[in-house]
């Protein structure tokens, strides 16, 4: 599937991503943008993190304005990836939600 997309050059689709990175190990934010580690966290290790809800809930907020500002419609489970992407990003970063951001990373991921 990787060399496919390396041959013809067209982007993977969000779920063709999630898959390459589950078969690979890796992580799916290292996959969209090419930044950070490329290591997946255990789902142990992530579950002992905190959750915050305040920042999750203005990440899905900034990331539904941005699909409906773009006339794009995800399933729900693809709006929850995005969402679980976008979180991660602005949790490791320790940065603002800003739409130019999840503007930025909404195109990394191919979404059309």
């Amino acid at each position: 599937m990787l060399y496919r997309y390396i041959r013809e050059q067209s982007p993977p689709s969000f779920s063709a991503m999630a898959g390459l990175a589950a078969a690979a190990g890796v992580r799916l934010e290292w996959i969209a943008t090419g930044e950070g580690r490329p290591e997946a966290r255990s789902a142990e290790s992530e579950s002992q993190g905190e959750l915050d809800l305040d920042l999750l809930e203005h990440v899905a907020h900034t990331t539904f304005e941005e699909l409906d500002d773009r006339g794009l419609t995800l399933d729900p489970a693809n709006k929850a990836r995005l969402v679980r992407v976008l979180y991660r990003h602005f949790v490791s970063r320790k940065e603002q939600v800003d739409h130019e951001t999840v503007s930025n990373i909404i195109d990394l991921a191919a979404f059309r």
